[in-house]
């Protein structure tokens, strides 16, 4: 069964089981133009619900042969998922400000996307846009509205307008947080979750190198902290001067500038994991930065 054929079966299975869910597929743009088959099951009226992305089910299906248990799973996603919602309180962007928050994509993989999207440019290739956090848990279920052109044309807003709700917001729902990646990776070693607030100096990583992973709490869109002016000092009065490798949109990670002797040796280091460890949804840049406590520049 290929492709195209598992996602009409699965419809197909999905509406027999309650024929009271409209069962929708439609391809799905995500960053850096990935695009993705999403399906879409909506129930009760003002209530919503997530895309589900099918190309991990069809991996499923395939390791198990069991398409009864594929459906089974995508139908325990959309109950644990779904939340009340209703549609007309976006229309008010008064109701909605103190869930506008940012993040960050690269500017240049973007370009198509960018243009319907209100954004401003923060560095070089890295380009800063707007949603609306929904039923916003901490986590990475957090769902979410992308803020376009049209619905800030309906709010008579401006992109300024959006980024002074979203430099607050983003603070407070979307918890900066860093730590060394040292710690870090003893502290997955032995189950911790260690990024919760906590602040670390970190000891020296694999070649006398300090490594600092910053993120946010959710560890998800957390590369958006670059643009976090409070936050980067913050880091700054910690570890002074340092230079950042943007790993993906997820987090960045800063390597104090006393530690680096060769430059060009941070770039094969982002390059050589781009190309190899993250995947092209979640792709951020190539370009290493530098942080001086007032502005982010190319390194």
């Amino acid at each position: 069964m290929d492709f195209t054929e598992f996602t009409e079966e699965i419809r197909r299975l999905i509406s027999e089981r309650n024929d009271r869910m409209d069962i929708s597929i439609q391809t799905v743009r995500k960053n850096n133009s990935v695009l993705y088959t999403g399906l879409t099951v909506r129930g009760m009226s003002n209530t919503s619900a997530p895309i589900i992305y099918l190309e991990p089910y069809y991996r499923m299906f395939r390791d198990t042969s069991d398409m009864d248990r594929v459906a089974d799973e995508i139908i325990r996603v959309y109950q644990q998922n779904t939340f009340q919602f209703n549609p007309d309180f976006i229309i008010d962007v008064d109701i909605i400000k103190d869930r506008i928050v940012y993040q960050v994509i690269n500017e240049h993989r973007n370009k198509d996307f960018l243009i319907e999207v209100p954004h401003r440019s923060l560095i070089d290739d890295i380009a800063v846009t707007y949603k609306i956090l929904l039923d916003h848990n901490g986590d990475d279920m957090s769902a979410s509205i992308r803020i376009d052109n049209s619905l800030m044309d309906l709010w008579s807003a401006s992109e300024e307008m959006l980024w002074t709700y979203a430099k607050k917001n983003t603070n407070m729902l979307q918890k900066p947080v860093y730590i060394g990646l040292d710690d870090l990776i003893i502290g997955m070693r032995s189950g911790q979750q260690l990024l919760s607030g906590m602040v670390t100096k970190g000891e020296p990583f694999d070649a006398g190198i300090r490594m600092f992973v910053a993120t946010n709490e959710g560890k998800v869109n957390g590369a958006s902290v670059m643009a976090d002016k409070g936050f980067m000092k913050k880091l700054h009065s910690e570890i002074g001067d340092f230079y950042i490798i943007p790993s993906s949109i997820h987090e960045i990670i800063a390597v104090p500038t006393t530690e680096v002797f060769d430059v060009d040796m941070l770039y094969k280091m982002v390059i050589e994991v781009n190309s190899t460890s993250v995947s092209e949804e979640d792709y951020l840049s190539d370009t290493v930065y530098s942080y001086d406590g007032n502005v982010i520049t190319v390194a």
